[in-house]
């Protein structure tokens, strides 16, 4: 049903849609074909718990984290060492 919307009447949608439609082709649409590629289904999520879905996302996102600081403390020390020069 979407497809056929946004195919024939995508002229029409509305402003106030943009945002959420936007947010939908980035954010859910990579993460559906994420778990496509994983062929993990809605299913086994459910199944998985709430519990584990929330320790995954958390040690996913600590894991980002930790790569944002090194690269960080990487680009500190690379301009400590023209102020050092």
């Amino acid at each position: 049903m979407g497809i056929f919307y946004a195919n024939t009447l995508h002229n029409h949608i509305p402003n106030q849609w943009q945002g959420e439609i936007a947010f939908s082709a980035k954010k859910i649409l990579r993460f559906a074909i994420v778990f496509y590629g994983f062929r993990i289904t809605f299913q086994e999520i459910i199944n998985v718990g709430i519990e584990e879905l929330r320790d995954l996302i958390t040690i996913s996102d600590c894991g980002k984290n930790y790569h944002n600081e090194r690269n960080i403390l990487f680009l500190f020390y690379h301009y400590l060492s023209f102020l050092v020069s």
